[in-house]
């Protein structure tokens, strides 16, 4: 599969999608994202979402927020089901309740975001 359907959520406007993420025992655990362009990174994922994953540290990153306060994020090693493949990425958990996806994972894909229709779209480009 090439595309990947999410939707906008309407009481907070955010570009939605949902992805699996594979632990460590290849668990899957199946986490709503906000499609976050201004993210440049692969994946933040919440506490809450991690909380029972099996995830193996990578130490530490500092990281700038939108509004320019330097935060340190923890780093971990997961994997993900993006386009009916399974990769290994980098992901930063942080106290936030939200969950995002960076553009560094849609480096080879269009993204459509319909805000009129709530409609999301990212389509694997060849």
């Amino acid at each position: 599969m090439d595309t990947i359907d999410g939707y906008v959520d309407p009481a907070t406007v955010y570009p939605m999608v949902a992805l699996d993420f594979l632990d460590m025992r290849s668990r899957e655990f199946s986490v709503p994202l906000i499609v976050d362009t201004g993210f440049n990174g692969e994946a933040i994922l919440s506490e809450s979402e991690v909380r029972g994953m099996d995830l193996v540290s990578r130490g530490m990153m500092s990281g700038e927020t939108a509004t320019g306060e330097v935060v340190e994020v923890n780093l971990y090693r997961c994997r993900l089901r993006l386009f009916d493949e399974v990769r290994e990425i980098a992901v930063g958990v942080t106290g936030s309740e939200s969950s995002l996806l960076g553009t560094l994972l849609l480096a080879d894909s269009e993204l459509d975001v319909n805000f009129r229709d709530h409609s999301v779209r990212i389509q694997r480009i060849r």
